[in-house]
């Protein structure tokens, strides 16, 4: 394995002259304050490491003025829990007191604009938020000197909607949108749903439903994250249409597929804030699987130091398995549980080595990270994690990154000295740029959609008595999504992302994420559990026919009686009936095929998603696409993706 070797210089960019609480903002910053007069969408474009996320406090300085609250949107929760820490650091190092693990107090001054002893709460709103905040959401009334941050997912109505006990409640209303164009005040008045209980708890929603929002790291959302986001902005400005009140903050590293009324960027400069230490990026050029090698490396070269923390960062599972058995004293931060020699820590900004994958590429902020070892398969993704190091203080960084040689990559990398971005000009040079799956596109993303927002609409015309005297119209019926008559589905299905379908642990060690299991663990189908073995592997569907259009969307026991499906697990060691993964039981199938999509190649495309969302792709015994012999998909027919 050949290197290269090259270095960043300490990176700078420009000051502004408006200053919070006495902290001089980056130019960009103090633009994008400027910016929100003028508008109510602005993208960021900044490098990673540069601010961006200090932009909260920029939209806090607007609800001063409207009381309204601030929502912070993240792809993940991982990136919710690290921002949660990082803004909660930024209102101490403000001057700020901590009340308690929610609540803040202090002056909040913007120079020569604003300034106010204001009383802040700070909170988190994922699938695990305790009593004792969703009390603090439900009890907040904004006053002059009280004010909210939330951080968040983009399906947080429905997290909220579930800890308010309205889960029955949207799953009827749903139900109703989804097989009606026309709904009448008499139609809801039939219904099992309490009026009186929608009025009371959508007014207390739309307390956080109408504010300002920052959603970070917008480019890395997948097409069914996106999808739910959009959904979400949607139904904020439809709230709206009338006081237009509203800000919208989209946050990237690299150019997004957004417009946006307003675009506020920054770039490198000789001088003012740094950003990035001086940085030594070491390319270590693989000949065979630079994932493979990358452990190599790390095993046989990696020493534990005192004074720098280090990260590795690599795209499976699997690989972070074998680190795990091999190193000492490391923290994971992937699942559930302890893996090998890792272990899962509370707080990964304190620990010495980290090992990961996306949860830190995404965002986690880690002080002294000054040593990296890294993968990546696409440009924005290295771009992503190469920012995650060399981020605070002085000296220098280094970075080892593993990629596959070509004569592309050798004849573009030269050694010596390379500022920041002609790097990253050199990164996009030498790696592919990320193929959006475009799933926000496809057929269930706009009837989920259509029918989500609709069921906002409703909910809407109920509180407010507006249904008494005007009709719930709209034109769109699904006609791909039937739902079995089970009463929460409707939920479940129109609120949420595909996903959430967990595996347990063999030696009753919990449960994770089934797929990421599958597509990293070996399968023991006769306990139905995952061994701790680490096994590389990409498990495939066959079924036994083409699957017909009317068929796309089904039950996966209805599904298997229609087309025998296969699930080859294992390194194709083993054919396992669908309907007998018991974990699967419950769950609907999607199949996307060919038609469905714009795939440049169809089968590279299905691959790449099934390494993230909750799917498998499938084959077809009927058109010779599945090799017997080798028990393995010769191509692909189509994508299954399960919710």
């Amino acid at each position: 394995m050949a290197d290269k070797e090259l270095i960043i210089p300490e990176t700078f960019i420009p000051l502004g002259n408006l200053a919070i609480n006495g902290k001089r903002l980056r130019k960009f910053q103090e633009d994008l304050y400027y910016a929100l007069e003028q508008a109510d969408e602005v993208c960021i474009t900044a490098p990673t490491g540069s601010g961006k996320t200090f932009s909260l406090l920029i939209l806090l300085a607007y609800a001063l003025k409207t009381r309204l609250p601030v929502v912070g949107i993240y792809p993940s929760k991982a990136l919710i829990n690290d921002q949660f820490e990082s803004l909660s650091n930024t209102l101490l190092d403000l001057g700020f007191q901590r009340i308690d693990n929610y609540t803040y107090r202090g002056k909040f001054s913007l120079k020569n604009l604003i300034e106010k002893d204001i009383k802040l709460y700070l909170v988190k709103l994922t699938h695990d938020t305790k009593k004792d905040v969703m009390d603090i959401i439900e009890n907040f009334y904004a006053g002059p000197n009280k004010y909210i941050i939330i951080l968040t997912v983009p399906e947080y109505p429905y997290i909220y909607l579930t800890n308010l006990g309205l889960i029955d409640a949207f799953s009827t209303l749903a139900e109703l949108v989804s097989k009606r164009t026309t709904i009448t005040h008499d139609d809801t008045k039939r219904l099992n749903v309490s009026e009186s209980l929608i009025k009371r708890n959508f007014n207390l929603f739309a307390r956080t439903l109408n504010g300002y929002y920052f959603i970070d790291e917008f480019h890395l959302y997948t097409g069914f994250a996106r999808a739910s986001l959009l959904t979400l902005k949607r139904m904020i400005e439809d709230y709206n249409e009338d006081t237009k009140l509203y800000k919208f903050v989209f946050s990237s590293a690299t150019p997004i597929g957004i417009e946006c009324k307003k675009v506020v960027s920054t770039s490198p400069s000789d001088d003012g804030a740094k950003i990035r230490k001086r940085t030594r990026v070491v390319f270590h050029l693989a000949s065979g699987n630079p994932q493979e090698e990358a452990v190599n490396y790390i095993v046989n070269n990696f020493k534990s130091s005192e004074n720098r923390k280090t990260g590795i960062i690599l795209d499976r599972i699997y690989y972070i398995a074998q680190l795990c058995d091999k190193i000492q004293d490391a923290t994971v931060v992937w699942g559930l549980k302890n893996y090998g020699k890792c272990r899962i820590s509370q707080n990964p900004r304190e620990e010495k080595i980290i090992i990961g994958n996306s949860a830190i590429s995404f965002g986690i902020d880690i002080p002294n990270l000054d040593l990296g070892f890294i993968h990546a398969h696409d440009a924005e993704t290295a771009i992503q994690r190469i920012g995650r190091f060399g981020r605070h203080g002085e000296g220098e960084a280094e970075v080892h990154l593993f990629i596959k040689s070509t004569y592309k990559v050798t004849s573009k990398i030269k050694c010596g000295n390379m500022k920041y971005d002609e790097f990253l000009k050199l990164i996009r040079e030498i790696y592919e740029k990320r193929e959006d799956d475009g799933l926000d596109k496809i057929k269930i993303s706009k009837e989920r959609a259509e029918v989500a927002f609709y069921t906002y609409k409703l909910f809407k015309m109920i509180a407010t008595g507006e249904i008494e005297t005007q009709n719930l119209t709209h034109q769109n019926l699904p006609t791909l999504i039937k739902l079995r008559p089970i009463a929460d589905e409707y939920f479940y299905v129109y609120a949420f992302r595909p996903g959430g379908i967990t595996g347990r642990w063999c030696n009753g060690n919990g449960q994770d994420d089934f797929f990421s299991m599958a597509r990293n663990f070996e399968y023991d189908p006769d306990n139905q559990c995952f061994k701790d073995t680490p096994l590389k592997q990409l498990p495939e569907v066959l079924v036994q026919r083409e699957v017909k259009d009317e068929h796309k969307f089904l039950p996966v026991e209805k599904f298997s009686k229609l087309y025998f499906p296969r699930l080859v697990i294992n390194n194709r060691n083993n054919l396992i009936k669908l309907d007998d993964v018991k974990d699967l039981k419950n769950s609907y199938v999607l199949v996307i095929k060919h038609e469905d999509v714009n795939w440049k190649d169809f089968d590279e495309m299905a691959r790449i998603v099934a390494s993230y969302e909750s799917a498998f792709p499938m084959c077809n015994k009927e058109n010779r696409s599945f090799d017997p012999q080798k028990l393995r998909c010769i191509t692909y027919d189509g994508l299954l993706v399960f919710i």
